[in-house]
């Protein structure tokens, strides 16, 4: 009787009879009275790359749609040349001269239970993926002292749902191509090395008893690094880097609800200051709900105020910050006024404090206050500010300007010798490049006016 393959997770459609053909999406059917087994091959190869062989839907005799059968699947499947399902040493290629053992390409290799691999190495080919049959619990046990997955010149490192332990070793070693861990579990001494790779994305990985994490080393433009969910914990007692960055400079960094726990002599995250790890202007570096917080340092060299970064909630670390702030005091320039209600900056020597992703222009201007964060915020906008005027009091008004365009409403107040304070808040979107000043505006006459003291601020709420 006719066998038929369903590529169910792949199409989403519903099976027919049984001994019936199988109507897929793009009017294609598979039945093997009518297609020989190169095009079944084609399609189970399809299904291959993007699910595990628990995932294929067999439709078998007079069995009832819907039921899977493990044994009848490998008999279908074991003429594929892309799919090779692992229980044993054996039955992967054998090792070379140097203990590596090179993987075919465009295939598939499921892995069933733990397989030791002695000190051999699995080295990848162009579309080969290695993944664990069930779980996580699937894997490979190395005695070695070099990584278990390579992957060089290029090739993609792709690894799903794998145990790996090596206590000795490394999990991965890629250079030049995509590095893709999905739910992979391992205790290691190292959790490798990646040089030269576009992407690194590492989701929802767990690495124990570490005495170094991941090593990037001279990657390419436009590259990007990803952890997400993914937990790094070094042993007590160690020395090395979880995330090392050395000097490489990336385009994208993001590492989101992970965990970096380092030993004692250890480190979280290292890296390069003043954005040394990141593209010049458009490189980024976001850590977000992360846990950086383990018994040795959370961060070297990378600091979260470096414009370019952006840490936010995180344990262990502190948000970066937005705030900047001018200030004069003991002044004594008197503001012109030119024309009645007509505001113009105060006038008098500032000095910028607690400027961070704040600055005060380039070229340096009094009563200036810019933004250089790179992502735009919301910001309080806080003003305290003495006024004292010669003569008889006049009424004088006072208003933040944010690029020449008055924001919220003045405040008005009596100044005359004896002086007045005038303190207040408001809430302003603040984007790249904003400028903030303080003017004032006489709303009687032309009387001038001096700021003896005052503070112009602006902090990410």
């Amino acid at each position: 009787m006719a066998q038929h393959i369903v590529l169910r997770s792949w199409t989403g459609i519903e099976t027919g009879p049984a001994n019936k053909p199988i109507q897929l999406p793009e009017g294609k059917v598979v039945d093997d009275e009518q297609y020989n087994l190169p095009q079944l091959q084609e399609w189970g190869l399809r299904l291959a790359e993007r699910t595990p062989a628990r995932d294929i839907l067999l439709s078998v005799g007079d069995k009832d749609p819907g039921y899977v059968v493990a044994a009848l699947l490998e008999e279908a499947l074991g003429a594929l040349t892309g799919y090779v399902i692992v229980e044993k040493k054996s039955d992967l290629p054998e090792p070379d001269e140097f203990d590596v053992i090179q993987l075919a390409p465009s295939c598939v290799y499921s892995v069933n239970g733990q397989v030791p691999l002695g000190t051999s190495r699995l080295r990848y080919a162009l579309g080969t993926i290695v993944a664990g049959r069930y779980n996580s619990r699937d894997g490979f046990t190395y005695t070695g002292t070099g990584p278990v997955l390579q992957a060089l010149g290029g090739i993609e490192l792709r690894a799903e749902r794998l145990s790996i332990a090596a206590p000795l070793g490394a999990a991965i070693d890629a250079v030049g191509g995509v590095v893709n861990m999905l739910r992979v579990v391992g205790q290691t001494e190292r959790f490798g090395r990646a040089e030269n790779c576009p992407a690194v994305v590492i989701q929802a990985c767990n690495f124990t008893e570490l005495e170094s994490g991941i090593e990037l080393v001279n990657a390419s433009p436009g590259n990007v690094l990803i952890l997400l969910e993914t937990r790094m914990r070094q042993r007590d007692a160690g020395v090395g880097i979880l995330v090392d960055l050395g000097t490489s400079v990336w385009e994208s960094i993001q590492i989101t609800q992970s965990e970096l726990f380092s030993g004692v002599g250890g480190t979280d995250m290292s890296g390069l200051p003043d954005n040394g790890n990141l593209s010049p202007i458009t490189g980024r570096g976001r850590v977000f709900d992360a846990i950086v917080n383990g018994l040795g340092i959370s961060l070297a060299g990378i600091d979260v105020n470096d414009v370019q970064w952006l840490f936010t909630n995180s344990t262990g670390v502190s948000d970066s910050v937005n705030v900047g702030a001018i200030q004069a005091s003991d002044n004594t320039d008197e503001t012109a006024i030119g024309t009645q209600n007509v505001f113009v900056k105060v006038a008098g020597t500032t000095t910028g404090v607690l400027l961070q992703r704040f600055d005060e222009g380039d070229p340096v201007l009094d009563n200036n206050l810019r933004s250089t964060g790179l992502t735009p915020i919301t910001g309080l906008v806080s003003v305290d500010a003495q006024l004292v005027k010669s003569g008889g009091a006049k009424v004088f008004a006072l208003q933040v300007f944010r690029n020449g365009i008055a924001i919220g409403l003045p405040r008005n107040q009596s100044v005359g010798t004896q002086g007045a304070v005038l303190t207040f808040s408001q809430v302003a979107n603040v984007n790249t490049g904003d400028v903030f000043d303080l003017r004032v505006a006489n709303t009687e006459d032309t009387d001038n006016v001096t700021a003896e003291r005052f503070t112009l601020s602006v902090i990410r709420i």
